[in-house]
């Protein structure tokens, strides 16, 4: 996969020839391309289907630790209780341990680790988060077609959050739903934590007709 930070000498260049100008003696270029190379306002926009399975890995990559911190910590913190009942009844109540109630709100810095470390270090510096990477997308700044940068990786990050938050708690979760499908008929594909930070998803790696590469598999 291409590096979406390469310059060796002036901006946007990544090494790559000119997309859809195949060098000479070269077969046309392969399915992999560099966002730097691509003309715009013709980037070849990221799939809803991709987004989505790129976030879900994400989920996943943060939320299965921190559950397994947490649990072993409830299960500490439980002890106590769990002891008393067997001795005096299953009305008995005793007080929780401690150190696994620490363990369990552990679980909590653990996924925003985790979190952090991935969409908003790592897909700042590189345009991609592990879920991206592994499905072949990055996002970029439109005007530029360069990876965010920790600090509008963070603004984005937390655009999405925010309205996620007004969304599950104020609004019966109406503008977190309409954020995640406003994709699905936005021109360029963006979400409105996209469009806060003039963001864009782009496919990077490719399959057979444009299909974005999805768990070993494609979709289009």
């Amino acid at each position: 996969m291409s590096n979406l930070n390469s310059d060796p000498g002036r901006p946007g260049y990544s090494g790559y020839p000119q997309y859809g100008q195949p060098q000479y003696g070269q077969p046309p270029m392969s399915p992999s391309v560099s966002p730097q190379t691509l003309p715009r306002p013709w980037y070849p926009y990221a799939s809803w289907w991709c987004r989505v399975n790129a976030y879900l890995t994400d989920v996943i990559l943060a939320v299965v630790p921190a559950v397994i911190v947490a649990s072993v910590g409830l299960v500490i913190a439980t002890e106590p209780t769990r002891v008393a009942r067997e001795q005096f009844g299953p009305s008995a109540e005793a007080e929780p341990n401690s150190l696994g109630l620490m363990i369990a709100v552990l679980g909590f810095f653990v996924y925003l680790a985790i979190a952090v470390s991935n969409q908003v270090i790592l897909q700042g510096r590189t345009g991609q988060s592990l879920g991206k990477k592994w499905v072949g997308i990055a996002v970029i700044e439109e005007a530029t077609a360069r990876p965010l940068g920790p600090s509008l990786a963070l603004a984005r990050w937390g655009a999405q959050l925010a309205i996620n938050v007004v969304g599950n708690y104020c609004l019966l979760g109406i503008p977190g739903l309409l954020n995640s499908l406003w994709p699905l008929w936005d021109a360029k594909h963006q979400t409105w934590h996209d469009k806060v930070v003039h963001s864009v998803v782009v496919r990077i790696r490719t399959g057979e007709g444009g299909a974005c590469v999805r768990f070993g598999h494609l979709s289009g």
